[in-house]
């Protein structure tokens, strides 16, 4: 039991030594840097990042004006198909209905 206790002392010591060091470590870093430097990149980035959202914001709402111009568009073609379609359909409706007519009375075209 006396061994078992020694080695978890010493493995304490070990982790204490470590985790001391890596405070100084961390600290070390801290001082290195200039947080006036950090605090200007993270102005600058907020300001990036704002920037990148209106943009963002501005092209979307483009590509859904753009998107309802296509379906307009899209749907003004078809409707001028389909009315040039129906015109042609009753054109000839009436030669078939004016070709019956005289194939009935027994006129010659």
């Amino acid at each position: 039991m006396l061994i078992t206790l020694s080695i978890m002392l010493t493995i304490l010591r070990i982790a204490k030594n470590d985790f001391v060091s890596l405070c100084r470590t961390a600290a070390d870093s801290l001082k290195a840097c200039n947080p006036e430097q950090v605090r200007a990149l993270a102005d600058s980035t907020k300001g990036s990042l704002k920037t990148i959202k209106i943009s963002h914001d501005s092209k979307d709402k483009g590509l859904i004006e753009v998107q309802t111009r296509l379906k307009i568009k899209g749907e003004e073609g078809l409707h001028e198909k389909l009315n040039a379609a129906k015109n042609q359909l009753e054109q000839l409706e009436f030669k078939n209905w004016a070709t019956a007519l005289r194939a009935n009375a027994g006129v010659p075209l």
